[in-house]
């Protein structure tokens, strides 16, 4: 993708964002079908143990040359604040789609771009430039649409608790990318360092949450390790593209969502939910969004 980039005119780190968006969007439907009348503590860790695995995978076949360097306690407590600020967020959103339509939960988890690019803006003193302000704007405005076209199919958004879980755990998933750039950009953590050890941490995080609660009710899906694979090489090039020092995470994680569009299109015709001129207009919107990104 980088040899992509440096042909087409584009920076490597927005094709390595775009990649891990296509990839990130066959993760969401193969974590829809997993979830689908099965516990969620079981599918979460599951899901991140074959996580681990394409981490392995990736390491002996893709990238043998690396290594993973000595650490300090400090280190350890760092990269495992990542697994727990994505534990957290994945709680909540886990429940909400295991619940809600794909073309509602999908655009509502689409929403972090924007609890992202607050704190990069405010907190990390990013500054996108006039092109991607105006890409950012449309995107969510497109993500913001969707959520509206909820209404018309009994989804109330004030009332719904499942839609309430979703945005909670969207606001927490926001606050995840920014902590990517602080480990990957301010404190000069490898990619694969990063990625290795959050794997870790999540498994053994979601193992103690998974027999403290001791849920009832699982039932093996073949898509479960699909979650876990799909997710290991959409993060890997996430990783990859944040760790870029010109990389913006405000802009980054608009592009990262975008794989709404992949969720969408395929969730509704493998789920058979409805398809409304108001969601095309939304997709269009998103995709709008995203061409004026690339222009910035």
């Amino acid at each position: 993708m980088e040899a992509f980039a440096s042909t087409s005119g584009f920076p490597a780190w927005l094709v390595l964002g775009f990649g891990s968006a296509l990839l990130l969007g066959l993760y969401d439907i193969a974590k829809k079908r997993s979830l689908d009348g099965n516990a969620v503590t079981a599918v979460l860790l599951l899901c991140n143990l074959f996580t681990f695995l394409g981490v392995l995978l990736m390491w002996r076949v893709a990238f043998p040359s690396e290594t993973l360097p000595d650490l300090g306690l400090r280190d350890h407590a760092m990269l495992a604040g990542k697994a727990g600020i994505v534990t957290a967020s994945w709680l909540c959103t886990f429940r909400a789609i295991k619940r809600l339509p794909i073309s509602i939960s999908a655009p509502i988890r689409a929403s972090a771009p924007l609890f992202t690019l607050v704190g990069a803006v405010f907190l990390l003193g990013e500054r996108p430039g006039p092109a991607q302000w105006a890409g950012i704007a449309a995107a969510l405005l497109g993500y913001w649409s969707f959520s509206l076209a909820g209404r018309k199919e009994g989804i109330d958004f004030r009332r719904n608790r499942w839609v309430l879980w979703m945005l909670l755990g969207t606001m927490i998933g926001g606050t995840s990318s920014l902590y990517d750039k602080v480990l990957l950009q301010r404190a000069g953590y490898a990619p694969f360092t990063v990625q290795f050890w959050f794997s870790v941490y999540g498994v053994a995080l979601q193992s103690a949450i998974l027999l403290a609660r001791r849920p009832k009710g699982f039932a093996w899906r073949w898509t479960i390790p699909l979650v876990g694979l799909f997710l290991a090489m959409a993060d890997r090039l996430w990783f990859q593209a944040m760790h870029c020092p010109d990389a913006l995470a405000g802009v980054l994680s608009v592009v990262r969502r975008s794989s709404v569009v992949v969720t969408f299109a395929l969730g509704t015709f493998l789920f058979r939910e409805r398809w409304s001129a108001r969601k095309a207009l939304s997709l269009a919107a998103v995709l709008c969004g995203l061409w004026l990104l690339s222009l910035g």
